[in-house]
């Protein structure tokens, strides 16, 4: 480590607390085995910024989240723009769900990943395992679970009052009737089940 560093890039610059928590849970990790002074943190809106200023023996992470793909298209374009521009460098992508809807973004992506030879890939889930083995396979491409899962290590965080969540955005999978209807169900068995513990 005497002149290699670290550059985190694509950290979440908005407010979902799941991204966040994520780059917070990378973040500590990266410190504990590097040391603070070794680490420089680029968040989405300082990523060509942080392009500039990564050295040919610097290591690179990418933050984990759920933008490798065409959903958040321009967090993709800022991995490619990455993965380009630094093709000597250690590139390591945190567990990402990978999803493409389009065949020719899928593409411009294989192309791109395809050509950098030092270039990690873990996948968060099996899904996303299996698109990223048939797209990228010049690279390493392994599957690890969500970063966020050690969080318990690190914090006792009180979970009490927390009953069910659903997603409100593009990657929200339900329709507005089936939500209704498993809100309305899980209301019903939550109330089931309070009355069998009073």
């Amino acid at each position: 480590m005497n002149t290699q560093k670290i550059k985190y890039f694509l950290t979440p610059h908005h407010d979902n607390i799941g991204d966040n928590a994520q780059a917070y849970c990378i973040r500590n990790m990266l410190i504990n085995i590097f040391g603070f002074e070794n680490i420089s943190e680029f968040n989405m809106l300082e990523t060509f910024n942080g392009i500039k200023q990564v050295s040919n023996d610097d290591i690179i992470f990418m933050s984990s989240g759920g933008n490798l793909g065409d959903l958040w298209l321009n967090g993709e374009i800022k991995r490619r723009a990455i993965i380009q521009a630094c093709p000597n460098n250690l590139i390591i992508s945190f567990p990402q769900t990978i999803y493409f809807s389009s065949k020719e973004e899928a593409k411009k992506s294989s192309d791109i990943y395809n050509t950098h030879s030092k270039l990690y890939i873990f996948a968060r889930d099996p899904k996303s395992y299996s698109i990223a083995k048939e797209l990228f396979q010049s690279n390493i491409v392994e599957q690890l679970p969500d970063p966020v899962f050690t969080l318990s290590h690190i914090r006792n965080f009180n979970r009490e009052n927390i009953l069910c969540i659903f997603r409100n955005d593009k990657e929200d999978t339900l329709k507005e009737k089936k939500r209704k209807l498993r809100l309305l169900l899980f209301v019903k068995v939550w109330d089931f089940l309070l009355m069998l513990l009073i």
